[in-house]
Parts: structure tokens; C-alpha cells; sequence
């Protein structure tokens, strides 16, 4: 697997109805990834 410095951020996200309903999406060398948390950073 390559490194790469390559990341672009999609979309944060809220969906209420989930049990971890903070979400992230974004992209790293052309490979879509997704993480969702229970809390949302402060800011």
C-alpha cells in the first residue's frame, strides 16, 4: 500500500437516528473512506 497526501474531504454528516450519529466521508488517493462518531468535534 502507497502513502499518499492526497486527502479531500466529502461531506461531514448528522443523522440523528443512529446510535454514532456524527459522520465523516472523505477520499485518500482516489479510495473513499467513512468513520462515524458518537460526538461532534468542537468548533
Amino acid at each position: 500500500m502507497a502513502l499518499s497526501h492526497e486527502i479531500q474531504i466529502w461531506a461531514i454528516r448528522t443523522r440523528k437516528d443512529r446510535k454514532k450519529p456524527y459522520g465523516v466521508r472523505w477520499v485518500v488517493g482516489g479510495v473513499p473512506h467513512s468513520r462515524y462518531y458518537l460526538s461532534r468535534a468542537p468548533g
